[in-house]
């Protein structure tokens, strides 16, 4: 997932005098209670990337809720299995990689569950997956 923004590129903040930063990896066990310091991880590098307040909650958001399916769908029913993100500093930005050994997703089979979802209840959810597209500037699959 790639998220930009038009503040100074990190090259323009060192020159100014302000520290900068390299690539950043984190590895927690796939558990929803680790996701507040992922969120925490993810929001430190946004900030320290230069993104704007808002890119950096639309960032966190975006991983939070991909996080959440992998924990959710990739391990489930609380299988083992650990997350790892990979954040790295762009000109005007930041890319973060998330990992996992779950179970493979196919998106585009994952988007039409979600609309069977949310066809026959709306609030059962089903949007994860266009919040993330919509929050991130790029977002892919492997």
């Amino acid at each position: 997932m790639n998220k930009s923004d038009s503040s100074p590129a990190p090259s323009d903040r060192a020159a100014c005098g302000e520290a900068t930063f390299s690539v950043g990896t984190l590895r927690v066990p796939a558990r929803s209670s680790h996701l507040s310091l992922i969120g925490m991880f993810v929001q430190w590098y946004a900030h320290h990337a230069g993104l704007s307040d808002e890119a950096c909650y639309e960032l966190e958001v975006a991983i939070d809720e991909a996080c959440t399916n992998v924990i959710r769908h990739a391990y489930g029913a609380g299988k083992p299995g650990g997350i790892t993100l990979h954040c790295t500093p762009l000109n005007r930005g930041l890319q973060v990689d998330i990992w996992d050994q779950g179970i493979p997703f196919d998106p585009t089979e994952g988007g039409r569950i979600a609309q069977q979802k949310q066809a026959c209840d709306p609030a059962s959810g089903g949007f994860g997956l266009s919040m993330i597209r919509q929050f991130a500037d790029d977002v892919h699959h492997q």
